[in-house]
């Protein structure tokens, strides 16, 4: 999958505009990053294209155990939209993700299971 194809998917889950996508994808990749640390994160970034890597692998070394509703407002607070919205723009994401990243269907099944549902 090319940026133009994840950010379509993208604006059609979220149902937002190109820029909007484009915002939902950084937050939730950066915040994707600081949960599941930096050795992770760089291992699903290969599977991106070039453009998106350093959104994925710009987060600290060690992951952050935080829950889903904590990824949801930090997603949020990093597109700039209320809690609901980050919800749906990290659920657009990683939905998106899930279809053709290698790497993300293991990792939805790793973490807590109240992420499930931003997994799409």
């Amino acid at each position: 999958m090319d940026t133009d194809q994840i950010l379509d998917s993208v604006e059609l889950l979220a149902g937002v505009d190109r820029e909007d996508a484009r915002l939902a994808v950084d937050a939730t990749l950066l915040t994707l990053a600081e949960r599941v640390g930096r050795a992770v994160a760089s291992e699903l970034a290969g599977g991106l294209p070039g453009e998106l890597e350093p959104a994925l692998t710009a987060g600290p070394d060690a992951a952050e155990p935080f829950d889903a509703e904590e990824f949801a407002r930090r997603t949020a607070a990093r597109a700039r939209v209320d809690l609901a919205r980050g919800g749906d723009y990290a659920t657009a994401v990683l939905a998106t993700l899930r279809e053709d990243v290698a790497g993300i269907q293991e990792l939805r099944d790793r973490l807590p299971a109240d992420y499930r549902p931003l997994f799409g």
